[in-house]
């Protein structure tokens, strides 16, 4: 198969907006993938005595190409989802797949985060705080566009940053994205003090980059 000319990665801790986004990107996708977990073989890969990583890798991608889902559209080849990634899964990709053409990194405040990640994952809050902390290391490796998703939120900013990266929109995307509803709740109490850094820290660094970040929403970097 070879690289892939026009494939994009969305990334962040679960629930954070990616599933929602994956389903806004998929509506005009050949391919997607959401949550396939490579990462449970891709960052122990080098470990593997005898392994020909070139010729896995190039496996791996063909194999994973060829049974990912089929999307909506054709204006690109396929986007890939995986909430709470890593950074040596993202180098993996890029040597599977080439550089994404766009990343997205979903991100929401900590204690909205808490709430929610609590409720529906099985996890110790050590664990959540964990993979909220590196979603951040993450996007320092990806750079890429930031959602921010939370109660601020509304569907003229998501339309809006659809059209701020000229995607194409047909009658599957604008059904998505009039189903757009945050019913989050926020609890700032809940985020340790190593979260409110982290997405501290993001959100002063994108609104340097970004007037429209100013207003919390979103930052499209086209």
């Amino acid at each position: 198969m070879g690289k892939l000319k026009n494939w994009w990665f969305i990334h962040g801790a679960g629930r954070t907006g990616t599933t929602y986004m994956l389903g806004l990107f998929n509506s005009n996708a050949m391919k997607f993938a959401s949550d396939p977990g490579l990462g449970r073989i891709l960052n122990h890969a080098e470990r593997v005595i005898g392994l020909d990583l070139d010729r896995f890798l190039s496996d791996l991608s063909d194999n994973m190409h060829e049974n990912a889902k089929n999307g909506w559209g054709r204006q690109i080849d396929m986007v890939y989802k995986q909430a709470n990634s890593s950074i040596m899964e993202y180098r993996y990709l890029v040597s599977m797949f080439g550089p994404p053409a766009r990343s997205l990194f979903c991100m929401r405040a900590p204690g909205g985060f808490m709430k929610s990640a609590t409720k529906k994952f099985d996890a110790a809050p050590a664990q959540l705080r964990d993979a909220y902390i590196k979603s951040f290391d993450l996007y320092a490796e990806t750079g890429g566009d930031i959602l921010h998703y939370g109660p601020h939120l509304t569907q003229d900013n998501v339309a809006s940053y659809l059209e701020a990266i000229s995607f194409p929109r047909n009658a599957i995307t604008s059904e998505r994205l009039n189903t757009f509803r945050y019913t989050g709740t926020e609890d700032d109490k809940l985020g340790s003090p190593e979260m409110h850094t982290a997405y501290r820290k993001c959100i002063a660094e994108a609104s340097e980059r970004s007037d429209t970040f100013s207003e919390l929403a979103y930052l499209a970097v086209t």
